[in-house]
């Protein structure tokens, strides 16, 4: 259970599962213990002058995707869902050893993708869902759309950008096969369990191979989603030339979807903090600055007018990102324009306009 105070973090409320019951200064029930807090339900709170409300629990991710597009892009709401349902249809198939049929989960990727793509603000938003329950499924689609924008901004052919998206949907579906206390483990790995992580994209691979022959693009974005271009990574330590378009595509989508996402061990961080990552992982020689730089800048573009809640409680609206410096941007607060470095403040993540919106 967490105490939220409204006024400063009412962002931190929003989505999550009431742990009391709520009561006004005259002793009326205003929400009842289990209530998935709302925009409404913020408003409410002000009026009846609550300060603080105790939560624990995150609404679904469903729930949540429904709660922030409230009917705006109903098509791409229904997408996911049939999406999240079909790849969480797929992954039980291969946890339990049989038969794959991948079929209706790529083509729905498809009408996925191509609602993600012609809205960039979906993509933004979807770095605001919270709370680590089926991240395997959530990070699997997120991984996908990811992967499809870096392919596309990279000039594929739609086909291969939907393959590559693909590739991305279906990257982890090795780790089905690996053992739960060890790709949930929250300690670091040990050498032994570390091996065995290692062979997920191999495991991967494999198991798409038992639905029939594996397109190229979505064949490498499996295997090689872990190698590095200095050669630091597995299965194989491919480096370099060596690497397949689509492994250093989805290798991105990766880390910057992970870094950004709850995790059952790990709290997500900001996404600005996902790119700062992702950037000096490029710069370091790990990830690929052909496909990187292009999804980098893409991202500053798109998180530039974005709110964001900073680390005082107070709420602000990105002016200008510092490629240099990800996480410490030019702010508008209030009427005030100043810049994050140097200032003792973070960004703790992109606001939801839901929480001060009347």
């Amino acid at each position: 259970m967490e105490w939220v105070y409204i006024h400063r973090h009412a962002c931190r409320a929003l989505d999550c599962k009431l742990a009391e019951d709520v009561y006004s200064k005259h002793k009326t029930l205003l929400l009842k213990e289990g209530t998935v807090v709302t925009a409404a339900h913020i408003q409410l709170l002000f009026q009846h002058g609550i300060s603080r409300i105790a939560v624990g629990g995150q609404a679904s991710v469903l729930e949540q995707l429904e709660q922030k597009w409230e009917g705006r892009y109903s098509r791409f709401v229904q997408a996911y869902r049939q999406q999240f349902e079909e790849i969480k249809r797929v992954f039980a198939a291969a946890a339990d050893g049989t038969d794959i049929d991948l079929t209706a989960c790529s083509d729905q990727f498809e009408q996925l993708a191509e609602e993600a793509l012609a809205s960039g603000s979906m993509l933004v938003v979807l770095q605001q869902l919270q709370g680590h329950s089926d991240y395997t499924y959530r990070h699997s689609i997120h991984v996908g759309m990811l992967s499809a924008l870096i392919a596309r901004l990279a000039d594929f052919p739609h086909d291969l950008v939907m393959e590559i998206g693909k590739a991305g949907l279906y990257h982890d579906i090795g780790k089905l096969q690996i053992a739960k206390e060890i790709i949930q483990k929250p300690a670091k790995l040990t050498p032994e369990e570390f091996e065995k992580m290692k062979q997920h994209p191999q495991l991967g691979v494999a198991l798409l191979k038992k639905n029939g022959e594996v397109p190229r693009m979505i064949h490498d974005g499996v295997l090689d989603h872990h190698e590095r271009v200095d050669g630091s990574g597995y299965p194989r330590g491919l480096q370099g030339e060596d690497l397949s378009a689509a492994g250093l595509i989805v290798a991105v989508a990766d880390v910057f979807d992970a870094v950004s996402s709850d995790r059952s061990y790990q709290k997500k961080s900001s996404p600005f903090r996902a790119l700062r990552i992702v950037t000096e992982d490029i710069f370091s020689g790990k990830l690929s600055s052909r496909f990187g730089l292009p999804f980098t800048a893409q991202m500053l573009q798109l998180y530039t007018g974005a709110d964001v809640y900073l680390s005082d409680g107070r709420l602000g609206t990105i002016i200008q990102l510092f490629p240099d410096d990800l996480e410490h941007p030019l702010v508008l607060v209030g009427q005030d324009a100043f810049n994050l470095r140097g200032s003792g403040l973070a960004i703790l993540d992109v606001a939801d306009r839901r929480s001060w919106e009347k």
